[in-house]
C-alpha cells in the first residue's frame, strides 16, 4: 500500500467532503418546527391538554419533552418584535463547560406575569421516576441579559395548571455563562396519577436578553441496582439479516475520493479492505449537473468558492460542452470513465445518484447554493431524454455497470422554515408536478439501459412535523409520480427500496428516529404505495455536522474523536438491525481516508460486525486486521439479539450472536447527552452482570476494549495491547481473557464499547428459539 499521509489533493477532498455535508445532508434547513402564536393562553379545559405516558420501568426509554414539545400548552404574552421567538425548541445546540444539550426557549411575559410551558404526564402505578432539565441563558445574549427568574411546579393534574405551585429561583448571567445548571423534581410520590409539569420564566424588570433556555426537559426511570446482558435468555429483539445493514459508505463526489491525485495517495482498494464489511459505496452526485457557467461564475449568493469546486468540477465532469453542437457530440467521457473506474476499482458495487440536470436542459440558469450540483428543473424535456438516454448508453458499456444501482434526485422536497415563518425551497427548485414529470422523463429514457429493480425511491426528506400546508409533504411527491406515470400510461419503476436521509441534529436525536422517522416512513408508505411494501434504505447517516462544529467551537475537541460518538455509532448501527434496515450508508469510512483521524468509533463498526458474522479478525505483530468472513452466508451467524441503550435507564446496550460453541456480544453504554471525554470521566461507570448461557460449562471469555477504558476484571488471567492495523492512529486496544462459569462483571464506563467473545471447545451454544 503507497504511503497514506495526507497530501494537498487529500486536504482538498476533505475541503469538499466537509462543504458537502454541510450543504448536501438533508439538513440544510429542513428540520423547522412550526411557528408558534406570540401570545397564548392555558385552555380552559384542562384536558384538552395531551397527555403523555412517563416511563413504566427502567427498561423503558426516557420521556423526551423537548422532541415533544408540541404537546405542551402555553400561556405567554410577548412584544411584537419577539413573536419568532414564542415557546419552541431552540435552533442550536448549546455547549458549556463540555456539556451539550439541546433545548427549549421559553422568553419572559412582557406583563410581568410567569411565561407558562406547561406538560400533561401520566406517571405509572409503581414507577420510580424522575423529572430533569438543565437551564441556561442563551450564550449569544447573556452578555447583556441582567439575569431571569425560573421555576419548576409539579401538581396533581385534577385542577388548572396554573394554580400550581411556583418557587422561582434566580439564574444570574455568571452562572448561565459558568455552564448549565441541573434542576431535577422527584415524581415518585405522584405513581399512580397524572401531574402537570410546568416550566416558568420571570422577569418583573428588564427583560432584555432574558432567553431562557430548558435543556433536554425529560422524565427518567432511576437504574436498578448493577446493568444485566443475559445471554441465555435473550431479552433483546431477534432479528435474523441476509445483510450486515451498514454495508454501503457515502461519498460526496466521484471525484472526492477517486480523483487521480487521491488514488496516487490511497489506491481505490483501501476502502475495501480497511472496512471489509462494505459492500457498495453510494456516491451522493456522480451523474452530472456538477459543473456550468454559473458555478463557474459563482455568482450565485452563497454559491461555493471557485478555488476548489468549480475546477474539479469542471475537470470531472462529462458533459461541459456547449451550442450549437448536437448533443451526443458534447459528451467528454475519457476523464468521467476514469475517475468512475478508480472507484469499480475499490471492488465495492457502485450506487450512483443522478443529481441533477445540467444548465443546457434548465433554461441556461444553474443553482449550486445547497447540494452543490444544479438544482434548477428542465425545461427542455426533449433535450433532457436525449440526454438521459445518451449517458445511460454509454454507462452501460461500462465493466461496472452491471452490478451498480442507481437513484434520482436528491431530497426534492426539502424546504426550509425559518422561525419568522419565511420558507424557501431547498434543493430541486419545481413542485411536486414538476418533479413528477421530471421523474416519468428521466425513467423513460434510462429505463430500457438499466431493466428493473435497479433504482430506489428516493432519497427523501422525512419531516412528520412539516408545518402547515406543507405537512407529509413526501406523500404529496410521490402522489404526483403517481398520477403523472398513470396519465401517460406508464408503469411504475419496480423500485428496490424507499429511501431517506437520517441524522443527529439540533432539534432531533437518535433515541427518536425509530418512532419520529422509521415508524412515519413505513406509515407512509403504507399510505402512498398500499400493499407494496419496499424495503427501507438510509442513504445517508451520521452524527450532522452543524453538531459538530458546535461542539468544536466551543471544546476545541472534534466530536468524531470522542467517546460520545463512538457509542453513538454503536446504538445507530444496533438500531439499523432492531429496525431491519435494508442497507444504510454512512460518511464514516470517509473520514478515515489517509488516516490522519485518530477515529474511535472504527471499533463500533470493527465490534458490532463481527458479532454479526460479516467479518472475522486476523492478528499479527500485536496488530488487528479486519477480514471477510469465512463463511459469510452461514445463516447462525446473521441470527441476533438486540437491545438497544436507548430504550432504557442504565443506558446499556448489546448485539449478541450464537454459534457452535460461541457467543459474540458488542455491550456499550450510550450516553443522553453529548459531552467531552473529560466531562463523562466524572461518572465512575456502571457495573455490568453478563450473564453466560446456561449449562454449569467453564466460559474462556475474551474482552476487548481501549485501554484508556477497560477495567480488568479481578479474575483476569491475561491483558495484552494491541491496535489496528490498517488505522495505527485510533487508540490502542487492551485484550483481557478470562475463565468464568455462569456470569462476570464488567464496569462500563458512559461512551464506551466492549466486545466480549466467549467459547467451550467442541461444544453447541444453545439458542433460545
Amino acid at each position: 500500500m503507497r504511503d497514506r499521509r495526507a497530501s494537498p489533493a487529500r486536504v482538498a477532498s476533505r475541503a469538499v467532503l466537509a462543504a458537502a455535508l454541510l450543504a448536501a445532508s438533508g439538513l440544510v434547513g429542513c428540520n423547522t418546527g412550526e411557528r408558534s402564536a406570540s401570545d397564548t393562553t392555558l385552555p380552559a379545559d384542562p384536558a384538552a391538554v395531551r397527555v403523555l405516558d412517563a416511563p413504566a420501568s427502567p427498561d423503558s426509554a426516557d420521556l423526551d419533552l423537548h422532541h415533544r414539545w408540541r404537546a405542551a400548552a402555553t400561556r405567554q404574552l410577548l412584544r411584537a418584535k419577539d413573536a419568532p421567538w414564542a415557546f419552541r425548541q431552540f435552533p442550536d445546540l448549546v455547549v458549556l463547560a463540555g456539556e451539550a444539550h439541546r433545548s427549549l426557549l421559553l422568553l419572559p411575559s412582557r406583563d410581568g406575569r410567569p411565561s407558562l410551558a406547561v406538560f400533561r404526564v401520566r406517571v405509572p402505578a409503581g414507577a420510580d421516576v424522575d423529572f430533569a432539565t438543565w437551564v441556561t441563558i442563551a450564550p449569544a445574549v447573556v452578555q447583556n441579559s441582567d439575569g431571569v427568574d425560573f421555576a419548576v411546579g409539579i401538581g396533581v393534574a385534577d385542577v388548572s395548571p396554573d394554580r400550581v405551585a411556583l418557587d422561582f429561583e434566580r439564574l444570574e448571567p455568571g452562572a448561565a455563562r459558568a455552564g448549565w445548571q441541573r434542576v431535577v423534581r422527584d415524581l415518585t410520590p405522584f405513581a399512580g396519577r397524572t401531574v402537570w409539569i410546568v416550566l416558568a420564566a420571570r422577569d418583573r424588570g428588564s427583560r432584555v436578553a432574558d432567553s431562557l433556555l430548558w435543556g433536554d426537559p425529560r422524565v427518567q426511570s432511576a437504574p436498578v441496582g448493577e446493568a444485566v446482558v443475559d445471554l441465555g435468555a435473550h431479552p433483546g429483539a431477534r432479528r435474523r439479516s441476509a445483510n450486515v445493514p451498514w454495508s454501503s459508505a457515502t461519498i460526496f463526489k466521484t471525484y472526492s475520493l477517486f480523483s487521480d491525485d487521491a488514488v496516487h495517495w490511497v489506491p481505490p482498494e483501501w476502502i475495501r479492505l480497511s472496512f471489509p464489511w462494505l459492500r457498495s459505496l453510494r456516491i451522493f452526485s456522480a451523474l452530472g449537473a456538477n459543473w456550468g457557467p454559473t458555478l463557474e461564475g459563482h455568482d450565485e449568493d452563497g454559491g461555493p468558492s471557485s478555488s476548489w469546486e468549480a475546477p474539479l468540477a469542471k475537470r470531472y465532469e462529462f458533459f461541459t460542452g456547449v451550442p450549437p453542437a448536437p448533443i451526443g457530440a458534447r459528451f467528454s467521457w475519457a476523464e468521467f470513465d476514469r475517475v468512475t473506474g478508480y472507484a469499480a476499482a475499490s471492488g465495492l458495487r457502485l450506487h450512483l445518484n443522478l443529481a441533477g440536470a445540467p444548465e443546457a436542459f434548465t433554461g441556461g440558469s444553474g443553482m449550486y447554493r445547497n447540494y452543490h450540483f444544479n438544482e434548477r428543473a428542465v425545461v427542455d424535456d426533449a433535450g433532457w431524454r436525449t440526454y438521459v438516454d445518451l449517458l445511460f448508453g454509454h454507462l452501460a458499456t461500462q465493466p461496472w455497470f452491471a452490478g451498480a444501482t442507481f437513484s434520482f434526485f436528491n431530497e426534492p422536497n426539502c424546504i426550509w422554515t425559518d422561525f419568522d415563518g419565511s420558507v424557501r425551497k431547498v434543493g430541486f427548485q419545481g413542485d411536486a408536478a414538476a418533479y413528477a414529470r421530471q421523474y416519468l422523463s428521466t425513467w423513460q429514457a434510462m429505463k430500457p439501459h438499466l431493466g428493473d429493480r435497479r433504482v430506489h425511491l428516493g432519497p427523501w426528506v422525512i419531516e412528520p412535523d412539516a408545518p402547515g400546508r406543507r405537512r407529509d409533504h413526501a406523500a404529496a411527491y410521490i402522489r404526483a409520480i403517481q398520477r403523472t406515470f398513470a396519465d401517460a400510461g406508464e408503469t411504475l419503476p419496480e423500485w428496490d427500496a424507499f429511501a431517506f436521509n437520517l441524522y443527529e441534529t439540533p432539534q432531533l436525536t437518535l433515541d427518536n428516529f425509530a418512532s419520529y422517522k422509521l415508524g412515519f416512513v413505513r406509515a407512509l408508505l403504507r399510505r402512498t404505495l398500499g400493499p407494496r411494501l419496499l424495503a427501507v434504505n438510509i442513504d445517508e447517516f451520521g452524527v450532522h455536522p452543524i453538531i459538530g462544529e458546535t461542539f468544536e467551537k466551543a471544546t476545541g475537541v472534534s466530536i468524531y474523536k470522542t467517546r460520545w460518538e463512538t457509542s453513538w455509532q454503536a446504538e445507530m448501527l444496533a438500531l439499523l438491525v432492531e429496525e431491519r434496515v435494508a442497507t444504510a450508508a454512512s460518511w464514516f469510512p470517509v473520514f478515515m481516508v489517509g488516516a490522519p483521524q485518530a477515529l474511535r468509533a472504527y471499533f463500533s463498526y470493527f465490534a458490532l460486525s463481527y458479532v454479526m458474522g460479516a467479518i472475522d479478525s486476523a492478528e499479527s505483530e500485536g496488530a488487528l486486521t479486519a477480514v471477510p468472513a469465512a463463511t459469510p452466508g452461514d445463516p447462525a451467524q446473521r441470527e441476533v439479539w438486540v437491545k438497544l441503550a436507548s430504550r432504557g435507564a442504565s443506558r446499556v446496550g448489546y448485539l449478541a450472536s450464537f454459534a457452535a460453541g460461541r457467543v459474540r456480544t458488542a455491550i456499550w453504554r450510550y450516553p443522553r447527552f453529548i459531552a467531552t471525554d473529560e466531562r463523562l470521566a466524572t461518572d465512575e461507570g456502571t457495573d455490568v452482570e453478563v450473564r453466560l448461557p446456561p449449562g454449569g460449562r467453564s466460559w474462556r471469555v475474551r474482552i476487548l476494549g481501549y485501554e484508556d477504558q477497560l477495567r480488568a476484571p479481578p479474575s483476569a488471567a491475561v491483558e495484552r495491547s494491541l491496535g489496528f492495523k490498517a488505522f495505527p492512529a485510533v487508540p490502542r486496544m487492551k485484550e483481557v481473557t478470562l475463565d468464568a462459569t455462569g456470569s462476570f462483571e464488567l464496569r462500563v464506563g458512559p461512551g464506551e464499547v466492549y466486545l466480549v467473545e466467549a467459547t467451550v471447545p467442541d461444544e453447541p451454544v444453545a439458542t433460545t428459539r
